[in-house]
């Protein structure tokens, strides 16, 4: 496979051989033992790649889910295991709201879905991906559609949590969470809706309207993570429910590190 990402440096050996006449220089000592080949160590993988075995097993887990359904546009992977789970995508965002994307059967959990106005393959500035949370009194362990991003609510699980990967047939896009905030939402007539100030489902962003969307995100963060977000870098954002709080929405916000296209 081939990363898309920064150049290699190379170097250049010169040697320099100077002879003052041939005629009488002693033959050289040759050691009859050979040096052993000492092969070069291998590169560590940064700590939010997977290995070539991993990515071939997560392609052709990807293969499976899209013969069952092909509404499903990718996996999203966390690196420590925190989600494992396909994501589709309907003709609307209603359409796996409350469907399980496996059976087609009605489900009020749903399935994690990417906004419909995303083009394939995750290549927006911002990919929006909706998934429920789902209370503890119907989850007891936690694990449904997007309820494990609950953990990201508190600074101590975030170092063990911090990185996560979009795959598609073509390639992984790594990704590391940079803030994790409280949206409240603006109720209307027929639903709620972001508020101005923080546009988190928008496709794009101006340099100057995501300066200011990230101030604003600021404010209303959990705790401070550490890294930045910066403008021009491809985002993932992640919206789930806050329990007890029907007008709150968790935002994940995450940018992306490298990409890896797969041969």
């Amino acid at each position: 496979m081939k990363r898309n990402c920064g150049h290699s440096g190379r170097f250049l050996l010169a040697c320099v051989f100077l002879f003052s006449g041939c005629a009488d220089l002693p033959k050289p000592h040759v050691d009859a033992t050979p040096t052993p080949y000492a092969s070069p160590l291998p590169t560590a993988l940064p700590a939010y790649a997977y290995d070539e075995e991993t990515l071939r097993a997560l392609q052709e887990e990807l293969r499976d889910d899209r013969a069952i359904n092909p509404d499903v546009c990718g996996l999203l992977v966390f690196q420590s295991g925190l989600i494992h789970a396909p994501i589709v995508q309907g003709s609307d965002n209603e359409e796996y709201l409350y469907r399980d994307w496996k059976t087609g059967a009605s489900s009020t959990r749903g399935s994690i879905t990417l906004d419909y106005r995303n083009g394939l393959h995750f290549q927006d500035a911002n990919s929006i991906l909706y998934g429920h949370y789902v209370y503890h009194r119907a989850s007891s362990d936690r694990t449904l559609v997007f309820t494990p991003l609950e953990q990201l609510l508190t600074a101590e699980n975030y170092p063990n949590n911090q990185y996560l990967a979009l795959i598609d047939e073509n390639e992984v896009q790594y990704y590391q969470i940079k803030l994790v905030y409280a949206c409240r939402l603006i109720n209307v007539e027929g639903g709620q809706v972001a508020p101005q100030q923080l546009p988190f489902n928008e496709l794009s962003y101006s340099e100057e309207a995501f300066a200011a969307y990230i101030q604003a995100a600021h404010a209303v963060q959990y705790y401070d993570t550490g890294v930045e977000p910066v403008y021009g870098k491809r985002l993932l954002t992640m919206q789930t429910c806050v329990e007890f709080q029907p007008d709150v929405r968790e935002i994940v916000l995450c940018q992306e590190l490298e990409t890896v296209t797969f041969p």
